[in-house]
């Protein structure tokens, strides 16, 4: 499953994971054994059970980010390997009557020629 979020929402739901739900559980749990509020337990398995599902989602969120960084640095590569190929390659002017066609040779081609014209 691929989840995308913004910088700003991954770090949002980031500050509410890691700071403000365990801050504000501990904070009701503690409060409520002191002055009685109802619940404490229950509200605090809510708490847990939602940074539990946002933090799941930050995780699929950095997954699917890493995967794309991936792919495109797969990309890339392939683009500077096929410039490299085609500066490796080189330049040769053949003369057909009276006209010159220039054309790029690939090492291969080369030496073929070279194999060719030494025979």
């Amino acid at each position: 499953m691929k989840v995308r979020l913004s910088s700003r929402a991954y770090d949002i739901i980031k500050f509410l994971c890691t700071r403000l739900l365990p801050a504000s559980g501990t904070l009701y749990f503690a409060l409520a054994k002191i002055w009685g509020f109802p619940l404490a337990e229950e509200v605090v398995a809510t708490i847990t059970a939602i940074c539990t599902f946002l933090g799941e989602i930050m995780h699929l969120s950095s997954q699917t980010y890493y995967e794309e960084e991936q792919e495109l640095q797969e990309e890339v590569v392939e683009e500077e390997e096929e410039e490299l190929a085609t500066l490796n390659s080189v330049p040769v002017v053949y003369a057909v009557g009276d006209e010159y066609l220039p054309e790029a040779l690939t090492e291969e081609e080369i030496q073929l020629e070279k194999d060719l014209f030494n025979d």
